[in-house]
């Protein structure tokens, strides 16, 4: 009690303030969108409505929508999940596209210190800060503010800016939630079939309109030259060293285009927290990661990309250090599966890296998908 009570005196004031003001009508529109959502027990086709941000005595005017497919992230009206684009260029915190969240929507601390060791893998990853956040005065608390997909996003990891892209699309989860008939929908957001690109507006420049294609084409006949071999690879050990493949499923994980190896790269988003209690046979996944786990050039690249992985996620204990100091009242996380199990996947590489589940079922699910 005496830590909650210094934390809420003293240490809530560090984080940035970030008022957000919606005109009555607008509001009214995302409670209807809310409305809708809870009934349909899914959010779909949210409407984007004006909102103004206001930040260090400086205002922004921005789009917003509500956020989120299931319903913890709007069933509640306050601390609800919002999707925001800045007007005119700007950017808060560095963002100019980004979506405001609970941090335990991201299983805090889990996400943010996945996709910190991602990033420092050398590989695409999701970034998140923390805001204090009002909306028409009133007080939501500690928000996640996750950066979402932009220009700014890949040049400032690094990356020339060409095309960001999303495997599959929202229609199997719309289905599986709506229709009574049992199908898995699967057909409706075939990955292989449906390309949903972040900013459309990049097709007026004739290359990525050539990449699209490149892409589209590849995907289908299942191209493994499309891939980039070490960035999947190491996309796939951090998640196998979490125990927990959310990250890299068709619905959490986007892709970029190099225009320099013409070779798509994972950004991995949406992580949840490790599995203690559930063995490798629980894990889950796509398509892609299955050709790639079967190919030679995965095997001859394993041992650079095992070290360098190993050395970022065996420091674990440092990445979480960040978000301990910012949320002192929190319980440490206790990393020792973490550690051990990168140990074990490092010694037993043939259980955990070459057939994470049996040979058998994986050249099943690559003949009938």
């Amino acid at each position: 009690i005496p830590k909650v009570i210094k934390y809420k005196l003293f240490n809530e004031s560090e984080f940035e303030r970030i008022d957000i003001r919606i005109n009555f009508l607008d509001y009214s529109t995302l409670m209807e969108d809310r409305k809708r959502a809870i009934r349909d027990n899914i959010l779909s086709n949210p409407t984007k409505v004006k909102a103004v941000l206001k930040l260090n005595g400086k205002k922004y005017k921005a789009k917003l929508r509500l956020k989120g497919d299931l319903h913890h992230h709007w069933d509640s009206k306050y601390r609800m999940s919002l999707r925001v684009e800045l007007k005119n260029n700007k950017n808060i915190l560095g963002f100019s596209s980004f979506s405001i969240q609970k941090p335990r929507e991201r299983k805090h601390p889990y996400d943010y210190a996945f996709q910190s060791m991602v990033r420092d893998t050398g590989n695409l990853a999701s970034v998140h800060k923390f805001a204090h956040v009002f909306v028409n005065g009133e007080d939501w608390g500690i928000m996640d503010i996750e950066e979402h997909m932009s220009k700014e996003f890949i040049e400032k990891q690094n990356k020339k800016n060409t095309i960001i892209f999303h495997f599959s699309n929202e229609d199997k989860w719309l289905y599986t939630f709506t229709s009574k008939i049992p199908y898995d929908g699967y057909r409706l957001s075939d990955p292989r079939l449906f390309i949903r690109l972040y900013n459309k507006k990049s097709l007026k420049d004739i290359f990525n309109r050539k990449a699209y294609s490149y892409i589209s084409n590849n995907t289908l006949s299942n191209n493994m030259n499309l891939y980039d071999v070490d960035s999947f690879s190491k996309a796939l050990i951090t998640t196998l060293a979490w125990n927990n493949t959310h990250t890299i499923a068709d619905s959490n994980s986007r892709y970029y285009f190099n225009p320099y190896t013409l070779k798509i790269e994972p950004i991995t988003a949406d992580q949840g927290r490790w599995w203690v209690n559930k063995g490798i046979d629980h894990l889950e996944l796509n398509n892609k990661y299955l050709s790639i786990l079967s190919s030679q050039s995965f095997n001859d690249r394993l041992p650079e990309n095992l070290k360098k992985v190993s050395q970022i996620v065996l420091n674990i204990d440092e990445y979480l250090s960040f978000n301990e100091s910012l949320f002192p009242v929190d319980r440490i996380k206790n990393t020792i599966f973490v550690k051990n199990h990168m140990r074990k996947i490092i010694d037993n590489q043939k259980e955990y890296l070459i057939y994470p589940i049996k040979k058998r079922d994986i050249e099943n699910r690559l003949n009938n998908k």
